[in-house]
């Protein structure tokens, strides 16, 4: 690919697995960003149980609730959204990769101790209004990872990046840009 240190950043499931890959492998990544990453929740929220039935019976209802608890915020959430979940899910082996997805999860050590060993950069960016992971679980990212900024995006649920994408991607170039 040619690529040599990309900055690296993931959401939810995806950031937890950014910070796994980037403890296994510290040289290879120049900056590490984490929106609202999934972690070692003892137990789960509302939000995420409305995902996960939403997931499991995709209809337009399930799906506008889930999505709607996930952003926190009251707003309705774009039809197009929904609709793209709800074609997703009812593709051939869908619910079994959400559903063993989940179970991974869940089953996973804790991801504590992996995040002691990052050394890259790393910008943790977190919904202020969180419902599916609640922001108190920022704390154990912001201080045990290294060198850790945070940066808290009021009045923003689980996808602060689509609820608020001008200050999301500005605080993102800040950090990439080392300001």
């Amino acid at each position: 690919s040619g690529i040599k240190r990309p900055n690296l950043i993931g959401s939810s499931l995806g950031g937890q697995i950014s910070a796994e890959y980037a403890s296994a492998n510290p040289q290879e990544i120049e900056k590490l960003i984490l929106v609202s990453p999934s972690c070692a929740m003892t137990q789960s929220t509302p939000a995420l149980d409305a995902y996960i039935m939403a997931a499991l019976y995709p209809n337009e209802q399930s799906a506008k609730n889930a999505f709607e608890l996930m952003e926190g915020s009251g707003k309705t959430v774009n039809e197009e959204i929904v609709n793209g979940f709800i074609e997703r899910m009812r593709l051939p082996n869908a619910k079994l990769a959400f559903m063993s997805t989940l179970l991974g999860i869940k089953n996973s050590e804790l991801i504590t101790s992996k995040l002691q060993t990052i050394s890259t950069p790393t910008m943790i960016i977190w919904g202020s209004n969180d419902p599916v992971i609640p922001i108190h679980y920022a704390d154990s990212f912001v201080s045990t990872i290294q060198d850790c900024r945070f940066f808290r995006m009021d009045g923003c649920g689980h996808t602060p990046y689509v609820q608020d994408p001008h200050v999301f991607a500005s605080k993102v170039l800040e950090f990439l840009n080392g300001h």
